[in-house]
């Protein structure tokens, strides 16, 4: 389904995101 695909993208995007952001 195109809502799990959000999903999970949003889930790959915050897990990239957030880390980053805690790196810098």
């Amino acid at each position: 389904d195109l809502e799990n695909i959000q999903n999970i993208l949003i889930l790959i995007v915050l897990s990239v995101s957030l880390p980053s952001s805690t790196v810098r």
